[in-house]
């Protein structure tokens, strides 16, 4: 036993140190400042599991601890003090709250007796002696009156605290000094059909971790062993004596010999019990630390592929926007350029047949094109805006995938704020509001500067980009002066090339126009378009450090499987050195299960067997070769399989 302590407590180091690398969590060439404190937050989590587990390391390898629970008053203290030969001093008065805290009691050797809080009334007092005494029992005596069968509650506090960690026998405790009649009508009628009930209800709500149940007189126990009668109870000890005549009647009618033989039986498995019971609180604990950082890791996997696949979506969606954009502009132009094109053409062969004189035509043309410059700058607004909704809506809806990445880890972390731990006395508190301010990044300033995208896009560049036509239209008159010149000259013989020359200097003009306009726009859509894909890559980082962060999860995540594989091997090594390989998955679903390869097996099968584990979940094989082909046809029909799967086993 000293060669698996030594090597268990060796393990369980080698455990803490692999867990304590999440506290190390580095990411060179990557901005860290926004993961910061949600690094600091799995960092406590995972280091409250790991001085949970440093606890272990000072287990007690050698001594069969035995506690007594049941409310106050139902005799814990009373057989108690019949089994050590006591003095009665720790008699309960029948006053509620008597026992308050863990008292100890030797009997024979390396055994103790732990006499427990009553679990009725202000559970709050008394729930820390209680973890404290579940988590040392190895055997646990449930203690109840024959007037009452187990009541609900209380056998879901039983539940809540036994956690399966030690075995549970029920008592019923028949009450007060009875004639013999009586005690036998209690005996042979009444007590069995609470017996029968109380039987369901304890196998019901403990499940694998009820043994057997039995009937006792705790009162007749003492009196048949005490070394000195209390003052309280020495007229019922007068009376009990008046009924029965000896102290070996009363001894015979309590059971306490029945008691004694439990004791007796399991004090001879301890040399198993006690090393399985260690071992398995130590396997359900790494498994806590272990689950607790998977079932993180494998939400946010989700989390962060669904996010992945919005961004590569939301991407291919503005490559459309950005090319409708494009096309509904140059339509906007095409169309009003067309139409001003067609109205200027019209306006100068009317002025060339009418003779108008020159300031007149220059105003009027200036009235043209400030409307041209009004009607253009109407259109395009409305399909900027439009273009500009679009990208908020899908910015913004980027930044509520964030937020969901966010409340994915709240939801997360809330979940195990109150985490019990193996002694039931710590609790995770977590400032999730620090880590939730830390992953806003800067989406929201983002946002509201990219808001803005319609006006700065008009203001900034839609001016600047149409006041070319002023010139343009400038330079329209100027030709027009030097039509007006030669037409002026000449009237008759030049009218009609004047005309001529109009339209043909105009659509040259508008022309020119119409690429310097589309020019300008393409290039404000291109900056417009940088914009965005900043936004994109400040995502994309949000992404990657998620990432990285959950890809050194996964090493932790594998070098914590691989202590624990190692950890159940050698306690099943400790139960057979045949074993080649093994392996102990400790589940709230499933139970204890066991798998193992080893040739010949008998000795395996009877201590696992001893150890109350169920048949149907040991699975043994003779060869390596057996146990990975039943594997690989059969790892994704259940956890352990694929937890075997996964280790390396060559």
């Amino acid at each position: 036993m000293q060669s698996l302590r030594q090597e268990i407590k060796f393990l369980v180091n080698r455990f803490i140190r692999a867990s304590e690398k999440a506290k190390q969590i580095s990411f060179e060439g990557v901005e860290t400042e926004k993961i910061d404190n949600l690094r600091d937050a799995i960092t406590k989590e995972v280091e409250n599991l790991i001085n949970n587990l440093k606890r272990f390391q000072n287990l007690e390898w050698d001594t069969l601890n035995i506690a007594f629970f049941g409310e106050t008053n139902a005799g814990k203290s009373t057989l108690i003090e019949a089994l050590i030969k006591g003095d009665g001093r720790t008699v309960g008065t029948g006053v509620k709250d008597f026992t308050t805290e863990i008292k100890n009691y030797s009997f024979g050797e390396k055994i103790k007796l732990l006499d427990m809080p009553g679990i009725e009334g202000d559970e709050k007092k008394v729930k820390n002696e209680i973890w404290k005494a579940v988590n040392k029992a190895h055997i646990i005596f449930y203690i109840f009156p024959h007037t009452k069968e187990p009541e609900r509650e209380t056998l879901k506090k039983i539940r809540k605290y036994l956690n399966k960690n030690a075995y549970v026998y029920g008592l019923i405790n028949i009450r007060g000094n009875l004639p013999k009649q009586a005690l036998e009508k209690i005996l042979n009628e009444n007590i069995k059909i609470v017996k029968e009930n109380s039987e369901r209800h304890l196998k019901e709500y403990l499940k694998d971790a009820f043994k057997d149940i039995f009937i006792v007189h705790t009162l007749y126990a003492f009196f048949s062993r005490a070394r000195q009668i209390p003052d309280n109870l020495k007229n019922s000890y007068e009376k009990a004596l008046n009924i029965y005549q000896s102290k070996e009647e009363l001894e015979e009618l309590s059971k306490i010999k029945q008691i004694e033989e439990i004791v007796k039986k399991e004090n001879q498995k301890k040399e198993i019990i006690i090393p399985w019971d260690n071992t398995k609180k130590i396997l359900k604990s790494q498994e806590q630390v272990i689950s607790q950082i998977l079932y993180f890791k494998k939400d946010m996997d989700k989390a962060i592929k669904d996010f992945k696949d919005h961004l590569y979506a939301t991407k291919e969606k503005l490559k459309k926007e950005k090319e409708l954009l494009k096309s509904n502009i140059n339509r906007v132009i095409n169309v009003e350029l067309s139409k001003f094109e067609s109205e200027l053409i019209e306006f100068l062969y009317t002025a060339i047949d009418e003779e108008y004189e020159k300031s007149f035509i220059q105003n009027k043309i200036k009235s043209m094109q400030d409307d041209f410059i009004k009607k253009v700058n109407e259109e395009i607004k409305k399909e900027i805006k439009s273009y500009s909704d679009n990208i908020n809506k899908s910015i913004e809806l980027s930044l509520e995938k964030i937020r969901k990445l966010k409340k994915s880890l709240e939801f997360f972390f809330k979940k195990q704020t109150r985490y019990k731990g193996i002694d039931g006395n710590f609790y995770i508190n977590l400032n999730m509001e620090k880590i939730l301010n830390e992953l806003e990044l800067k989406g929201e300033e983002i946002i509201s500067e990219f808001g803005s995208i319609a006006t700065k896009f008009i203001a900034m560049r839609l001016t600047a980009s149409l006041s070319p036509i002023l010139g343009i239209v400038n330079g329209i008159i100027f030709s027009i002066e030097k039509i007006w010149d030669w037409f002026v000259s000449r009237p008759e013989k030049k009218r009609s090339k004047a005309r001529n020359q109009a339209k043909k200097e105009v659509k040259k003009t508008v022309k020119n126009l119409q690429r310097k306009i589309s020019f300008e726009i393409k290039k404000v859509i291109k900056e417009k378009e940088e914009e965005i894909r900043q936004v994109f890559r400040e995502f994309d980082k949000v992404k990657y450090d998620f990432k990285k962060l959950l890809d050194f999860l996964q090493i932790i995540i594998n070098d914590l499987k691989d202590i624990n594989y190692q950890t159940s091997e050698t306690f099943l090594k400790f139960l057979d050195e045949n074993i080649k390989f093994g392996f102990i998955q400790v589940s709230l679903k499933e139970g204890v299960s066991v798998i193992a390869v080893c040739n010949p097996c008998n000795a395996l099968l009877e201590k696992l067997e001893m150890l109350g584990i169920k048949k149907e979940n040991i699975f043994i094989f003779y060869s390596l070769l057996e146990m990975k082909n039943y594997i690989d046809l059969n790892k994704e029909k259940s956890e352990l399989f694929k937890r075997v799967a996964d280790i390396k086993l060559y």
